[in-house]
């Protein structure tokens, strides 16, 4: 119990590679605790260590029920991450049989779509999971609506989020990349640079800033949050 505990607060200060080890720590004292693998291979996955998250969850799945959507769902994120989307719509449709209207499933099911391309698919789904509330899958939705080129809904998806929080960083770093994408740079840049100031703890804000950066036309900006994504995975 004592090593989960340092892993969940390590993990939610982004100190990764300590929760990693709290994690790892953890399942030698007692292997056979798919919760805690499941939540170990979605750390990995974070970290950028796909081979190793998708060995992890695999045995994880292995390890619990015939009806635990959430070891599913995060299994077939990690597939997709590594192109292997056939399985990964496969797993995420069990997940979403098995227990419909699940939030984290559906999230789930719009990030394997947006990998295959299916972008329209993909924001129906994120969509439908940001109805739990939960910022993230509304994030994800604006990013999708970027790449769809539908600039108004992104705007729209990432303006939900600040109003419940004005100082969330990923969503200021979508937000400033829209800006910049429909035209208002500088806005886009001061959003971008509030959002860095904020020193995101997950790679992801990071990554998201350093595209932002990117449609600005500021390199090295971006290579630095780039920086920034590499140096939270590794620490």
């Amino acid at each position: 119990f004592a090593f989960t505990t340092v892993a969940s607060l390590a993990y939610r200060a982004g100190q990764l590679a300590e929760a990693g080890r709290a994690f790892r720590r953890a399942l030698e004292l007692n292997p056979d605790r798919p919760a805690v693998r499941q939540n170990y291979g979605k750390l990995l996955r974070d970290m950028d260590r796909l081979d190793e998250s998708e060995k992890e969850l695999r045995l994880a799945l292995a390890q619990t029920d015939g009806v635990d959507v959430r070891t599913r769902a995060s299994l077939a994120e990690t597939l997709a991450g590594l192109g292997k989307t056939e399985e990964a719509v496969q797993l995420v449709a069990d997940a979403v049989r098995i227990k419909p209207g699940d939030t984290e499933t559906l999230a789930a099911q719009g990030h394997v779509f947006a990998a295959q391309g299916r972008l329209d698919d993909a924001a129906k789904s994120l969509e439908a999971a940001a109805a739990g509330g939960d910022p993230d899958p509304r994030i994800e939705l604006a990013r999708v609506h970027v790449r769809r080129g539908d600039l108004p809904h992104a705007r729209e998806a990432a303006e939900t989020v600040l109003r419940a929080n004005p100082a969330h960083p990923w969503a200021l770093a979508v937000l400033g990349q829209v800006r910049v994408l429909e035209g208002g740079r500088n806005e886009g840049l001061a959003l971008l640079r509030r959002a860095e100031e904020a020193h995101p703890k997950r790679p992801e804000a990071w990554l998201s800033l350093a595209e932002g950066f990117e449609a600005a036309k500021d390199p090295a900006s971006a290579a630095r949050c780039r920086r920034a994504a590499r140096a939270l995975r590794e620490r």
